[in-house]
């Protein structure tokens, strides 16, 4: 299954707390997915400067035929402020609202990007790695199971067979 590219890899290693960590962290993966999106957006807007006659739009204020004035430079600097937040919120968030920032802001970044049809070759590439990446990002975090909870310190204790029993 093509999928399973994305499945939990086996326990490697102990935690300081007893536990037992990953080889990779899904938390990691959502974050380094987030940062691949972005630099394939921010790749793209590069790569346009070197199209014939950019510039020139840029010093009239209109790139293909749409007028870029300080209302959509503004609105593009908001629309990158979603990806750049769930980069950093993958990783500091709870197990459940981390997974509804990832699924919820890959569904809104993929309407804001086929919002603007992609007008040549290189463009129609980028915006569908950007596609991908996003894709990955919604399967990734749908599968993300919870994690188990802590047993608390009275399960601990009460398990005659727990780590404490001689």
């Amino acid at each position: 299954m093509p999928w399973q590219l994305f499945e939990p890899a086996e326990p490697v290693g102990e935690r300081r707390d007893g536990g037992r960590a990953l080889e990779r962290d899904t938390r990691a993966t959502l974050s380094s997915l987030w940062v691949y999106v972005l630099l394939n957006v921010l790749f793209r807007d590069i790569h346009e400067l070197f199209r014939p006659g950019f510039v020139a739009e840029l010093v009239d204020n209109s790139v293909r035929g749409t007028t870029v004035d300080t209302a959509a430079v503004l609105v593009g600097g908001l629309a990158l402020q979603l990806p750049l937040a769930v980069v950093v919120l993958s990783r500091l968030l709870n197990h459940r609202p981390a997974r509804l920032a990832n699924i919820t802001g890959a569904a809104i970044t993929a309407i804001l990007l086929t919002s603007v049809w992609p007008k040549d070759a290189d463009d129609v590439m980028f915006w569908a790695f950007e596609l991908l990446g996003l894709a990955a990002i919604a399967v990734l975090a749908w599968r993300w199971a919870a994690p188990e909870p802590e047993p608390t310190s009275t399960e601990v204790w009460a398990d005659p067979g727990g780590p404490h029993s001689v």
